[in-house]
């Protein structure tokens, strides 16, 4: 698991806080960089995942379009296909989001609201 609040957005070539940053997935001898995602593309927990270069409001899936850190990939209804999302604190507005975006709070499974939202226009 790891936080999302802790990837760095700015810099897409680290890894999120917990998430691996030895691991070389495709034997390229160059370690993965690693987001962290919510575990079922809607909610938490969250899981580390291997990131992309794709920031706010760009494509993505997860086959090989994928988020870079600090961002993730919210599918749109009964598609494979959807928009990176920008993570922002709902608590403390650290990260905030950029520009005229707006924080929505995310929940667990249980419907609990959690300090963790993502930021949309």
């Amino acid at each position: 698991q790891c936080d999302p609040l802790q990837c760095n957005r700015n810099n897409t070539n680290v890894s999120c806080d917990s998430c691996p940053t030895n691991d070389d997935m495709n034997g390229d001898g160059i370690p993965e960089v690693f987001g962290c995602e919510p575990y079922n593309a809607e909610e938490a927990p969250f899981i580390c995942v291997v990131a992309g270069e794709r920031t706010t409001g760009q494509t993505c899936d997860y086959v090989s379009q994928f988020c870079s850190p600090g961002h993730f990939c919210q599918l749109d209804q009964g598609s494979l296909e959807g928009a990176c999302r920008q993570y922002c604190n709902a608590d403390t507005g650290s990260p905030a989001c950029d520009g005229l975006a707006t924080c929505n709070r995310m929940q667990d499974r249980n419907g609990q609201l959690l300090e963790v939202g993502y930021c949309s226009s």
